[in-house]
């Protein structure tokens, strides 16, 4: 890569052309940075369960899901895709932290009857995307065709022993990922590539890879997060995190950050306005005050401008805002956007915010509900909570059985008796009623955590829930609309994209 003004790298040309051969047509990788572990045994469901962040027990076979393991403070071990293959499991992680997870797995695995394999030496991975990958995909192997849903998983015999295709993408296309016996792999390429003859599938390069994947907003280990770093500030929580699910490391700080609200810094994009791009690391300064930081960037061909990660500080996550910063020795002025940057079918500009109505596929099809399950996760030192009364909000969402659920409520109402203004008591109380079925109970106790606090984003995203259950709607889209205003204004993404996706859900 060559470089302009020591601020960011131009693509070469032939990177330019495997973008565009991506985004209109198909491309081919083999993507050596990722490795491929198993999971098999009896306990494997329930200890996977409680080292991860995402429902494991609600994954039915052939379907998967983006999830994490976190330290006790919240801090990433790993960020990966878990898929149920049959009654096993198949992980797919990058490769820099295969023996991170490994030997997590192994230190917390006692008595549990599951045994983890690495697969990396027996299976090489091969991704296609683009908008005919899966075309070139079926027609080269008619009898395997990718998985219907978004991180599904299917056996993919063409590959030879143990390969499988997961139904995934890391450029915003549609994809998916071939993993294949390497005695296969030449046959499987070859195969593919006669398919492709009539348009191409061009083969895609690092360069060009990192440029579909920052468009694409999926933030990657090592260049925009590392270990030190807290899922919530990443928002990868959004898609790799149940908030019904039991115990787990980490769950802790998760559980505080959706209650109370927002992270003092978190992961969003920069659009910037000229041509210079600030290196990674670089600190954003305002009013000669840090107010976060540069991740990793490229010139996107996609939106005809720099782009950039970048963590910044609660008074810059206005989605939509333009920011005028100082770094690496020059002034700066950028569009903040909230991820993904770039979606199938867009034109250039910054994206809107996510306003669809409906979950993901990796939160849908794939889910089936099962019986209330207490998880298999044993709760260190460092996890238990110093305030008894945050102790149980959490508590109430599904885990906890009913007499458990009624003494956190009669411990709320004890509060409230002493301090009728007490925020975390009202909200508390009106939370836990509405998530036991009582909404009309719940809706005073709501009202009044919102008048005491109006700043609580989420306080908006369970008042307005509680004022739909009771066929209230209209007034529901007026809590709506003035929660969306104070998560916008205070930088709570993550309430802020679900008060978006419920205001689409109501009715005019």
């Amino acid at each position: 890569m060559r470089t302009l003004q020591q601020d960011f790298a131009v693509p070469t040309r032939e990177a330019l052309e495997q973008h565009r051969a991506v985004r209109e047509n198909a491309g081919r990788a083999w993507r050596d940075d990722l490795a491929v572990l198993a999971a098999r045994g009896r306990d494997a469901a329930i200890y996977l369960h409680a080292q991860t962040t995402n429902d494991v027990h609600a994954l039915a076979p052939g379907c998967g899901h983006t999830t994490a393991t976190l330290r006790p403070k919240a801090e990433i071990v790993a960020v990966y895709s878990l898929h149920r293959l049959g009654d096993d499991y198949r992980i797919v992680v990058d490769r820099a932290r295969k023996d991170a997870l490994l030997a997590r797995f192994e230190k917390y695995h006692i008595m549990e009857e599951v045994d983890f394999a690495d697969l990396s030496g027996e299976l090489r991975v091969l991704s296609l995307q683009g908008p005919r990958a899966l075309a070139i995909l079926a027609l080269a192997f008619p009898d395997a065709a990718c998985p219907a849903q978004d991180e599904g998983i299917a056996a993919f015999p063409a590959g030879g022993p143990g390969a499988f295709a997961v139904r995934s993408t890391h450029t915003g296309e549609d994809g998916c990922l071939l993993a294949c016996a390497e005695s296969r792999a030449d046959f499987v390429l070859d195969r593919l590539l006669e398919a492709g003859a009539g348009s191409g599938i061009a083969e895609v390069g690092t360069e060009a890879l990192e440029i579909l994947r920052i468009e694409a907003g999926l933030p990657r280990f090592g260049a925009d997060f590392d270990e030190e770093t807290i899922l919530p500030e990443t928002g990868i929580e959004s898609r790799a995190v149940s908030y019904a699910k039991g115990c787990y490391t980490g769950q802790e700080v998760i559980a505080r950050v959706k209650t109370y609200g927002a992270v003092g810094r978190a992961l969003l994009g920069l659009r910037f306005s000229g041509t210079n791009l600030p290196p990674p690391g670089a600190a954003i300064q305002v009013d000669g005050k840090d107010a976060g930081r540069i991740a990793s960037g490229v010139m996107s061909p996609s939106l005809g401008a720099p782009l950039a990660f970048a963590y910044l500080s609660r008074e810059l996550r206005a989605a939509g805002r333009t920011i005028r910063f100082h770094a690496a020795g020059r002034d700066h002025e950028a569009t903040v956007l909230v991820p993904p940057f770039y979606s199938k079918g867009e034109g250039r500009g910054p994206l809107p915010l996510p306003t669809a109505g409906t979950p993901s596929a990796r939160q849908g099809s794939c889910q089936r509900p099962l019986p209330r399950q207490r998880s298999a996760a044993r709760e260190t030192q460092d996890e238990r909570r110093e305030d008894p009364r945050s102790e149980v909000v959490p508590a109430l969402q599904g885990e906890a059985e009913l007499a458990q659920a009624e003494r956190a409520l009669s411990m709320f109402r004890e509060v409230l008796a002493i301090d009728p203004r007490d925020h975390l008591a009202s909200f508390g109380l009106g939370r836990g009623l509405f998530e036991l079925g009582r909404p009309e109970e719940a809706l005073p106790y709501l009202e009044a955590a919102a008048a005491i606090r109006p700043d609580h984003s989420i306080g908006y995203v369970t008042l307005g829930r509680c004022l739909e259950r009771l066929g209230r709607t209209h007034r529901a889209r007026e809590v709506c609309e003035k929660g969306i205003a104070v998560a916008t204004r205070r930088g709570d993404l993550l309430p802020l994209e679900e008060m978006q996706r419920q205001l689409a859900s109501l009715p005019p």
